[in-house]
């Protein structure tokens, strides 16, 4: 029987402003925020060192509707998961559901972005005892269904 590894990561808030601070105390505010993109660096060299299957992301990738620079941030981390064979399954947030903007940057190979429906996906499709990844991404910022 195969065995599966996989990292969990939820609330990455890549790309966070930290509001009021920022006009108080810039120099800790860039620190704060450049400490987010350094975490989900720092998550994708642990699945890459530890030869993991997937990372699972679930929820609030982004703080807020984000520009071109942090999505192609957060892009770049998954293509090097793919190119070490590691999927990635990323979950969108109320703080980054699926109606706010998003660029036209094609996701690699690999990695999986659940929509708005529940879905079910077998890790390996080759395998049926493989282990099967469920998710649902937040459509708009509130949900009360």
């Amino acid at each position: 029987m195969a065995t599966y590894s996989f990292v969990h990561a939820s609330d990455l808030h890549l790309d966070m402003q930290f509001g009021l601070l920022s006009s108080e105390f810039p120099g800790l505010t860039e620190i704060l925020r450049r400490s987010t993109y350094e975490t989900y660096d720092r998550i994708v060299e642990l699945c890459i060192a530890e030869e993991v299957d997937a990372l699972l992301i679930a929820g609030d990738v982004f703080h807020a509707e984000t520009g071109l620079s942090a999505q192609s941030d957060f892009i770049s981390g998954l293509e090097r998961l793919s190119k070490n064979n590691i999927k990635a399954f990323v979950c969108h947030g109320n703080h980054d559901p699926l109606d706010k903007w998003w660029a036209a940057l094609d996701w690699p190979e690999g990695a999986h972005r659940f929509g708005s429906k529940p879905e079910a996906i077998p890790f390996d499709s080759d395998d049926p005892q493989s282990p099967i990844v469920t998710g649902v991404s937040y459509p708009t910022q509130e949900v009360r269904t």
